[in-house]
C-alpha cells in the first residue's frame, strides 16, 4: 500500500492545480482498498462502489467515458461470477455468455 502513499501527493497536487477532482474520494477509496478481504464478495462490492462513483460523475459531467467504465466494471463481475460458478469455462465461452453478452444493453434509469 506504500504506492498509494507515495502517488497521493501526486493527486493532490495535481487537483490542487487544476481545480479537479475530488481528493476525499480517492483517500476513501484507498481506505476501502486496505480493507481488502481477499474473497470474490470484496471485490464485487468494490466495482458496484466504482459503478456509483462512475454514475455520479456521469451525471456532474456527461463525459461518456463514464458510461464505459461501468459498462467494465459490470462486465468484469459478471465475468469472476461465472468464473467463480464454473472455473472450467474458457475465454471464448465468458465473452459469448448470455450474462456478458447482455451488458450491452445496460439501462442508466
Amino acid at each position: 500500500m506504500d504506492i498509494y502513499k507515495r502517488l497521493l501527493s501526486d493527486y493532490v497536487s495535481f487537483s490542487e492545480n487544476r481545480s479537479w477532482g475530488d481528493v476525499g474520494v480517492l483517500k476513501d477509496s484507498i481506505s476501502f482498498c486496505r480493507n481488502e478481504f481477499g474473497d470474490f464478495d470484496s471485490s464485487y462490492a468494490l466495482n458496484a462502489s466504482a459503478v456509483v462513483y462512475e454514475l455520479l460523475e456521469y451525471l456532474l459531467d456527461k463525459d461518456i467515458s463514464h458510461i464505459y467504465n461501468i459498462s467494465t466494471y459490470v462486465t468484469d463481475t459478471i465475468d469472476f461470477k461465472l468464473g467463480e460458478a464454473d472455473p472450467s469455462l474458457t475465454n471464448e465461452e465468458l465473452e459469448n455468455h448470455p450474462d456478458i453478452i447482455m451488458n450491452g444493453n445496460i439501462n442508466l434509469d
